[in-house]
């Protein structure tokens, strides 16, 4: 999966919005590293997100798309589960 910068939309009802909110938290708080040749770089992968009760704004930030290729654990399913959830 290859990320847009954002995603925009209002919840789908099928996951509580608790849940989706507990994901943004975990993504935009978790740092992963990423090893290159000669160092290591390191980033959240939501670099900002609101919602109003309603509709939800969230920006990926630069690397994203390769913290998440990086990324151990539950950071890509959740990211999946953010495009499922939100349109």
């Amino acid at each position: 999966m290859t990320l847009q910068g954002t995603l925009q939309g209002n919840a789908k009802g099928s996951l509580p919005i608790d849940a989706l909110i507990d994901h943004l938290n975990f993504l935009s708080s978790e740092t992963v590293n990423i090893n290159v040749p000669g160092c290591i770089t390191s980033g959240v992968i939501v670099e900002k997100w609101q919602f109003d009760g309603e509709f939800f704004h969230i920006r990926f930030s630069g690397q994203a798309n390769e913290l998440l290729q990086a990324a151990d654990g539950p950071h890509r399913e959740f990211v999946t589960c953010l495009f499922n959830e939100i349109v």
